[in-house]
């Protein structure tokens, strides 16, 4: 027996052995009796089974690249809103408070209250601040560019 091309393989083996049972039972003498000397129907399952598994597997993956992408989506994004409310304490007043904190110590020293020592911590100080403040821009850098990455944009000027 010969299956066309296009046909269906699993339809026309069911046809065939439902005609083959009924020649078995109608038709035949008793004593004969068709007996499939090659049947490709677990052939065919089994390739169609593979099939089917195949086609799950690669959902599942796509599944979980989509998942991936997410979580990676969502991780640079709280690192980024981390950094812009970082950066926005050091705009809300750090920066201002560290400038004042000199100033003042400055304005005492030329009064004669305060010691060159103390004018020199204060300005130190403001330096830790301004340094902790350009590590924090560098964070939001490198945070926005993550997060670009991430979400397969890129928008970013520097």
């Amino acid at each position: 027996m010969l299956l066309l091309r296009g046909q269906n393989p699993s339809r026309v083996l069911e046809g065939v052995h439902r005609k083959v049972g009924e020649l078995n039972r109608k038709i035949l003498p008793a004593d004969v009796k068709i007996v499939p000397y090659l049947d490709r129907i677990t052939l065919v399952k089994t390739t169609v089974d593979m099939a089917r598994f195949s086609s799950e597997q690669a959902e599942r993956n796509w599944q979980a690249a989509r998942l991936k992408a997410e979580v990676e989506i969502r991780q640079a994004y709280a690192r980024y809103q981390a950094a812009v409310a970082r950066i926005a304490k050091y705009k809300e007043g750090v920066l201002r408070d560290a400038a004042s904190v000199f100033e003042a110590k400055l304005y005492s020293y030329r009064r004669g209250h305060t010691s060159l020592l103390e004018v020199l911590n204060a300005q130190r100080e403001e330096n830790n601040v301004y340094l902790s403040y350009y590590d924090a821009l560098t964070e939001y850098a490198k945070a926005l560019v993550t997060l670009e990455q991430a979400a397969g944009i890129w928008d970013v000027k520097f």
